[in-house]
Formats: structure tokens, C-alpha cells, sequence
């Protein structure tokens, strides 16, 4: 009985720590296409309004 209990619990973990792990790299990979996509906005107003302009 207690066999089978710590069978049934590894498979469950060995299912689950994948899935965390998965979801932990989905939304550091959000964050990471948030944080170029604004940089990048940032950046591109910044030229198009003369900020980052380079002065003479």
C-alpha cells in the first residue's frame, strides 16, 4: 500500500514539476517580449520626437 502511494505520488510530481517549471519560463518569456516591446516603443518615440536625436 505505502508501495504504491509513493508510486502514485512521484508520478504526480514527475508530472507536475515539469508543468511549473513550463509555466515559469511562459511568463518569463512574456515578461521578456513586454519589456523589448516597450524598450523598443521607447526607444523609437524617442528618435521620432528628437529625443535620442544625436545633437551637433
Amino acid at each position: 500500500m505505502v508501495v504504491f502511494q509513493l508510486r502514485v505520488t512521484a508520478q504526480a510530481l514527475a508530472l507536475a514539476v515539469p508543468r511549473s517549471i513550463g509555466a515559469c519560463f511562459a511568463s518569463v518569456g512574456i515578461w521578456c517580449r513586454e519589456f523589448v516591446a516597450c524598450t523598443v516603443l521607447r526607444v523609437w518615440t524617442g528618435i521620432r520626437f528628437g529625443v535620442f536625436a544625436p545633437h551637433d
